[in-house]
């Protein structure tokens, strides 16, 4: 992640879990085209690294499976999915990070209602509304004078 004035820029590359959901400001929510394979299992690694800008607002969420894999609804069978959770991420734009992880947190767990599932990590990254700290070049590393 570095910040270049106003924008976020990201590289993302999956390992496994399912590609990260870009939350864009006007509420669209689409996925992060990275795909990878399993670490630490398979003797090869492929992947493929995506190149995402987030503008002031807008932000990345990064989540295992157990999210979309969660069973629950009226008879505990049914997956909570990708359309739920890119449902409830509309509900999320211009919300800070913490805002967007205790929202699909919350909507998981009412999903699965108590019942037994597996591991669920969720971590959203948003871009700051306020410009980068004086002092910071556009690499993002700390610009001193030389004498």
């Amino acid at each position: 992640m570095r910040r270049r004035g106003d924008t976020t820029h990201l590289r993302l590359t999956c390992a496994g879990h399912p590609a990260p959901l870009i939350v864009r400001n006007d509420g669209t929510v689409h996925e992060a085209r990275t795909r990878g394979t399993i670490v630490g299992v398979l003797p090869e690694v492929t992947s493929t690294t995506a190149e995402v800008e987030l503008r002031p607002g807008e932000s990345c969420l990064l989540f295992t499976d157990g999210v979309t894999e969660a069973r629950g609804g009226p008879l505990g069978e049914v997956m909570f999915d990708d359309e739920r959770l890119r449902a409830a991420l509309c509900e999320c734009a211009g919300m800070p990070a913490e805002a967007i992880v205790e929202r699909v947190q919350l909507r998981v767990a009412e999903w699965l209602d108590d019942q037994p599932h597996d591991d669920i990590a969720v971590m959203a990254i948003t871009a700051p509304h306020l410009p980068a700290p004086e002092g910071r070049g556009a690499s993002g590393k700390d610009v001193r004078p030389t004498a």
